[in-house]
């Protein structure tokens, strides 16, 4: 066999195998491994001597060596995604931080032996991510809706769980609706969705559980773009397929070999490019969704392991620099110290013993990020930061590389016991943090704790049952059990902002009846198809965005007069003065008199309504007509005043 090619073959399996080991040390060349006891707790990323707290011992490389010069894949020690990192620390545990940070940082608390991370990343869906533990073994969480957890259910869940029927694992990927792994004898499994071939051509559907790929027996290594795979064999020969699956191989929904390139022994794709690095340390680019020849990046050389983000790639060279190089660069993600495009890969001054780098896609609403694992167990990130996932405690763009922070320690009853713990504990936290600016979520979630749960639901990402009732002749309304399906902070406020609207007292009745009536009178129609005529949905669908702002926002875009992508100014001025009790302006100007609230009120009609608005002008002459639910032939007519201000 070639000397290059047992190269490859030596690199894979170090980049597979040698960051950690359960039960025996690495088996390639390195620094002697350090058994190691657990501790009771948590601690953070780069804190010496940590480790977890489990009755099985780790054996765990140290130092700067344990990963240099193996081939490592975007997603490996460290996998960025739409503002959000994870990373595998020294301890082999997991450390998450960024949007849903305090939610991450609890679902993770209780993963051990990890040896490799990877998070699936698309601008506009929440991610999943998968753990490969140094036993075979896979464990997921995050967003599941297209089997991508590999459960055998198409839901969420945001605990990680061990992927059933995979125990040989050695290498993984996730794209943004499926994940793929490479088993000890080369086999690849993926699942999740299917739709653009990513699943290797044996069904176009999604897959709630692990199917093998057919005609791979060689694979060493994988890496996922966001509808498609590619697969380096054991000689480092490049096989892709999905959609943008590789050069000359465009939409194959089976895998092809990518024609034109020498041995790799790493490849990472994007939205827009993929790129590959070979035996002799160069760097090859070619575009997705296009059948051009793979072309060498001028100016590369030394490189090891590649990523490819938002308009950009970065590599890490055999010395432990990283260079980066692209057409977009506005949040900084290219980290040259400027917002401007860098068209020749540059290295980076501030890094010198990179392990493995990780760059994400971003959005609109959240910028795109680029992060490194240093040789000593730390990370530095820089980039887009509105969300925190640089790690630095600010929420400021860096155009340079700044140091993540330490996590804090979690004692391990903290660890949450199931989805429902998990739930409870993350809004307890996240709660607290916002409080202050947004007072409403408190007394919300002080209403609804101890009635919520993670739940299953079908079409909805969480619910709230509301109910309201005649007491002594007045309507009261209350909400009575929150369900969350989607554990995502946006959808989260999104469920508290109905809990708050449709409970009689939490908010000053006059001024929220107005926010209420400004939503219901202006989106009557928007979804009388599902029997929601008030805007309540548009309702809190815009205070999540105040909480919220790079939240997905369900209700929005979907084509109702006069509803863009996002709240307008005027929407947020309603709630934000029903927020702090006071009548919104267009309420005062609109309504002067009980003829002119009772006409506006009257097309709108519904039991909150009259709860918050009922002592307007006087209060109404007569409440004998008050029902649950509303009698129509019982309600007074139109073109009347049932106000006191309209005489009785």
């Amino acid at each position: 066999m070639p000397a290059k090619c047992l190269l490859v073959l030596c690199l894979i399996w170090v980049a597979t195998r040698a960051v950690f080991t359960t039960g025996v040390a690495a088996e390639t060349p390195g620094p002697a491994p350090v058994r190691v006891v657990p501790p009771p707790e948590e601690f953070g990323p780069g804190e010496p001597g940590s480790v977890p707290a489990s009755s099985d011992e780790l054996t765990v490389l140290r130092g700067p060596e344990f990963v240099r010069g193996a081939a490592r894949s975007g997603d490996s020690l460290i996998a960025a995604s739409r503002g959000r990192t994870c990373a595998v620390r020294r301890d082999a545990r997991v450390s998450c931080w960024g949007y849903d940070g305090i939610r991450e940082r609890l679902s993770a608390a209780g993963l051990r032996n990890v040896v490799s991370i990877t998070s699936g990343d698309h601008p506009h869906q929440e991610p999943h991510l998968c753990a490969l533990h140094g036993d075979g073994t896979v464990s997921c969480w995050g967003a599941g809706r297209e089997g991508q957890l590999g459960r055998g259910e198409p839901f969420s869940g945001y605990l990680p769980e061990k992927v059933p029927g995979v125990s040989d694992a050695v290498a993984l990927a996730a794209g943004s609706d499926h994940t793929c792994v490479v088993h000890a004898r080369g086999q690849v499994s993926c699942w999740g969705s299917g739709a653009l071939g990513q699943l290797g051509g044996a069904t176009l559907s999604s897959v709630n559980v692990p199917e093998r790929i057919p005609d791979i027996t060689d694979a060493a290594w994988i890496d996922a773009g966001p509808s498609s795979n590619c697969v380096i064999h054991t000689g480092g020969a490049l096989s892709c397929w999905g959609y943008g699956g590789g050069a000359g191989n465009l939409g194959a929904f089976s895998p092809g070999f990518v024609e034109g390139l020498p041995a790799v022994v790493s490849v990472s794709t994007g939205a827009d490019r993929t790129c590959a690095v070979s035996v002799a340390g160069e760097v090859y680019c070619w575009p997705v969704a296009d059948v051009a020849s793979p072309q060498r990046v001028d100016g590369i050389g030394g490189a090891v392991s590649v990523a490819v983000g938002e308009g950009g790639v970065c590599v890490v060279h055999d010395d432990g620099g990283v260079s980066c190089w692209g057409e977009k660069n506005a949040a900084g993600q290219l980290g040259n110290g400027t917002t401007a495009p860098q068209p020749r890969p540059a290295r980076l001054a501030a890094v010198v013993d990179a392990v493995a780098v990780t760059m994400s896609a971003g959005s609109t609403r959240l910028a795109p990020h680029t992060c490194v694992a240093h040789g000593d167990g730390s990370y530095s990130c820089w980039g887009g930061n509105a969300a925190g996932q640089l790690g630095d405690g600010s929420v400021a763009r860096r155009l340079t590389p700044v140091p993540v922070q330490a996590a804090r320690a979690m004692p391990a009853n903290r660890i949450p016991a199931d989805e429902t713990d998990l739930l409870r504990s993350w809004l307890d936290e996240a709660v607290a943090e916002r409080e202050s600016e947004f007072p409403w979520l408190r007394l919300a979630w002080n209403r609804i704790r101890e009635r919520t749960v993670a739940g299953r639901i079908e079409d909805f990402r969480g619910a709230v049952r509301s109910h309201c009732e005649l007491v002594a002749g007045l309507y009261g309304c209350w909400s009575e059990h929150m369900e969350l399906a989607e554990m995502t902070f946006g959808d989260a406020v999104h469920e508290l902002a109905h809990v708050y609207d449709s409970t009689t007292g939490l908010a000053a009745g006059p001024a929220w009846g107005a926010v209420q009536l400004y939503f219901a009178w202006t989106y009557p129609d928007c979804f009388r198809d599902y029997g929601q005529q008030s805007g309540a949905e548009i309702l809190a669908d815009t205070m999540a965005h105040l909480v919220v702002p790079a939240a997905w926002l369900a209700y929005y875009g979907v084509g109702c007069p006069g509803l863009g992508s996002e709240p307008d100014r005027e929407a947020e001025r309603v709630v934000l003065a029903g927020l702090a009790g006071e009548m919104p302006d267009w309420y005062t100007g609109n309504i002067t008199n009980g003829a002119e609230l009772w006409r506006v009120l009257r097309r709108v009609l519904g039991p909150q309504l009259l709860a918050n608005l009922g002592n307007e002008f006087g209060g109404f002459c007569s409440t004998d007509w008050f029902r649950y639910p509303l009698e129509p032939n019982l309600i007074p007519p139109p073109r009347t005043n049932p106000f006191r201000d309209g005489g009785c």
